[in-house]
């Protein structure tokens, strides 16, 4: 399984307005290539035109800001959005049984050139995949009796389900920044009582060891309070990069399932049922006048009307029968990601406990310094 990495390259172009630059490395393949935003967005027309009845991942989309008239990207907190969100669109990519294989997402991956350059000496196919499939009764057989049903009932619950998973995604990274902001904290009261430490040594009385051993356990408190600082920023990182990122995940592909609902039933409109009527009618119109002197034109005009009629109504079945396969085969990668949600929370819950232990062991080794520091008012003198 390959792994995609994104990272911001180091430098800008642009002479006024900067364009923002991804390095995306592919673990599989060892390449490491430089792309824009635009890339990512033609890489998706040319998969949405070529697999049009496949869940195709939702690209982050391209915020901007407008002074004076001009367009540009201000915020560099979307930006890295926009980067995770890119990160996700190129792995659901390479991990899709069939869109690993294109030869776009290939040539995306590896070409060292710019996208655009590349796209001046080719054409790239955009041909519907069904034209160079081979239909096969094996396909119509494996489609279950009431895949209708299925796929109905998995639709109508999308909406819901989508909302509640972007409420999700809202409340997690919201918890995490309170824990960002907690660790912050800690780490400022950490700095505040270094300062009073250092205010407090030296007492007024000569020899006092009572009041050096409150600024001793006063030093063990700071680090402690820094230790915990540490832990729970590796917390909130860890909640960010991993269950917030798995969260986003399965919700774009929630989204993404519902866009290909919404292309099934714009794309995959037929006209079997007026060409089979108009088929009837001229092989009638053939039988009446079919082997009669001076009809030779019109038999023969019936004839390969009927013909190309017939060829038609062929493909068009058997571009109904693919759409439905291919319905299928999605719902069957669909249900397969549950999986993937178990592991999430299992994940998240070794994690919780991971830095809950670390947050325990800080403070029960700080317990016994605490207890340490004199408490009786008559050692002060």
């Amino acid at each position: 399984m390959d792994v995609i990495t994104i990272k911001f390259a180091p430098e800008r172009e642009g002479f006024l307005f900067k364009h923002v630059n991804y390095i995306v490395a592919s673990q599989k393949r060892d390449t490491t290539v430089i792309r824009r935003y635009s890339d990512f967005w033609w890489l998706m027309e040319c998969l949405v035109k070529r697999y049009p009845f496949r869940i195709l991942p939702a690209l982050p989309p391209k915020k901007i800001g407008i002074v004076n008239g001009f367009y540009f990207t201000v915020d560099e907190t979307f930006l890295e959005k926009r980067r995770r969100g890119l990160t996700r669109f190129l792995n659901f990519i390479v991990r899709h049984p069939v869109l690993k294989n294109d030869y776009l997402v290939e040539m995306f991956l590896t070409e060292q050139s710019q996208i655009a350059e590349w796209r001046k000496n080719n054409t790239p196919d955009l041909t519907e995949e069904y034209i160079n499939k081979r239909i096969t009764p094996e396909m119509e057989a494996r489609l279950p009796a009431n895949l209708d049903e299925r796929l109905d009932k998995v639709n109508k619950k999308l909406d819901d389900t989508i909302d509640h998973y972007r409420n999700m995604c809202t409340i997690m990274e919201r918890m995490a920044r309170r824990q960002e902001g907690i660790a912050t904290d800690y780490s400022r009261y950490s700095l505040s009582l270094n300062a009073l430490i250092e205010k407090e040594k030296g007492c007024y009385i000569e020899d006092c060891h009572n009041c050096s051993q409150v600024v001793h356990g006063l030093e063990q408190v700071s680090s402690h309070f820094k230790k915990t600082s540490n832990v729970m920023e590796d917390m909130a990182n860890a909640t960010l990069d991993n269950v917030l990122e798995n969260l986003k995940r399965h919700r774009d592909l929630l989204v993404s399932f519902k866009e290909t609902f919404e292309r099934r039933d714009r794309l995959s409109v037929d006209t079997i049922e007026s060409l089979n009527s108009r088929l009837r009618s001229n092989q009638s119109k053939l039988s009446l006048i079919d082997g009669k002197e001076g009809t030779e034109q019109d038999v023969e005009r019936l004839k390969g009307a009927i013909q190309k009629d017939e060829e038609d109504i062929v493909q068009q079945q058997k571009r109904k029968l693919f759409v439905r396969y291919c319905l299928y085969t999605e719902l069957t990668l669909f249900h397969k990601s549950s999986a993937f949600i178990s592991l999430l929370y299992q994940n998240f819950v070794n994690d919780q406990i991971k830095y809950s232990q670390q947050l325990y062991e800080n403070w029960k080794s700080l317990s016994p310094k605490v207890y340490d520091m004199p408490i009786e008012t008559n050692g002060f003198g």
